[in-house]
């Protein structure tokens, strides 16, 4: 019963790719997945249709997703970053995916007008979903220039994802080998290597941090820098930025000395004040509005200078 839903489901689906491809399976006559009796190079392998929309169209949605907590999240508290080569080129390469898009679609249309038959509707929406996602893409850049952040998870995520999902339509276009031309012509190539080229080169461009904004405090206290600071996101995925620390360890007794200083956003100067405020907000709602700095056990802290204590905390 479970096979028969899932062969309905198939065929329901095959009309949305027809005449370009099916879902699932390349050919009529084929299972859409492989058979008990098939080995790895008997088995049928996914199409275009299914990249371009179960995956492709999988990918998108879960950006524009989180990317859309992101920007209803508040401010970081760290300072903005001015532009710079980095965040520029960022901004920049995705106008053209965005260029490359808008061009398919034009084409799209025009084969569309000349033969409605030749052309499936997923085609018609692959491209203004890649527009809407590098859109999203350079407002995402721009923000997290403005809160400050160094490295994006979301940024590199999606690079990688987009990255992944071109590789494996690059491998079924090799497959494919000289039938090629009969799903895709020579325009519609060469915006995808063209778009290919723009995914690795953004992933590549992710694995470098921000440089570190001229606005952030600094003081005396602060005499070695966390390298946590300075690590992307797949550095602290694997936690790469603790090699130094941890290699000197096996090779002997750690000191104090070899030891980094604190991540800045980890300080008490940055945590106490928003635990100020939220502790507030509290006594305001018990009615106990005079008693602050709970932590020290004082009631007037306008008396005191609350930045100096903060610090010497850390």
């Amino acid at each position: 019963i479970l096979r028969e839903r899932i062969m309905d489901i198939l065929q329901k689906l095959d009309g949305f790719c027809e005449p370009v491809s099916q879902f699932w399976r390349n050919n009529e006559d084929g299972p859409p997945y492989p058979g008990p009796n098939q080995t790895w190079h008997d088995r049928v392998d996914i199409t275009f249709c299914f990249e371009d929309t179960a995956i492709f169209y999988g990918v998108c949605a879960c950006f524009w997703l989180l990317a859309t907590l992101k920007f209803t999240c508040g401010e970081t508290g760290r300072p903005v970053i001015p532009f710079n080569w980095l965040n520029v080129s960022k901004i920049v390469l995705v106008t053209v995916p965005f260029a490359s898009a808008l061009v398919e679609l034009v084409h799209i249309v025009k084969d569309g007008i000349a033969s409605p038959v030749g052309v499936a509707y997923f085609q018609y929406l692959t491209p203004p979903i890649l527009m809407v996602t590098m859109v999203v893409a350079g407002l995402v850049t721009y923000q997290e220039r403005k809160l400050g952040l160094r490295s994006s998870a979301l940024m590199t995520v999606l690079w990688l994802s987009l990255a992944g999902y071109s590789c494996l339509k690059l491998r079924t276009i090799l497959l494919i080998g000289e039938d090629t031309h009969k799903i895709m012509n020579t325009l519609l190539l060469s915006t995808f290597s063209i778009e290919l080229f723009v995914y690795a080169l953004q992933l590549v461009l992710v694995l470098f941090p921000e440089p570190q904004s001229p606005y952030v405090y600094t003081t005396e206290e602060d005499i070695k820098h966390c390298p946590e600071e300075d690590a992307t996101f797949l550095s602290v995925l694997t936690w790469w930025w603790l090699n130094r620390i941890l290699w000197l360890g096996w090779k002997r007794p750690l000191k104090h000395s070899d030891l980094d200083d604190l991540n800045s956003k980890d300080k008490s100067r940055v945590i106490a004040p928003c635990f100020q405020k939220h502790w507030d907000t509290e006594m305001r709602k018990a009615g106990l509005l005079s008693r602050r700095l709970p932590l020290v056990g004082l009631t007037q802290p306008s008396s005191i200078n609350t930045e100096h204590l903060y610090s010497s905390l850390d």
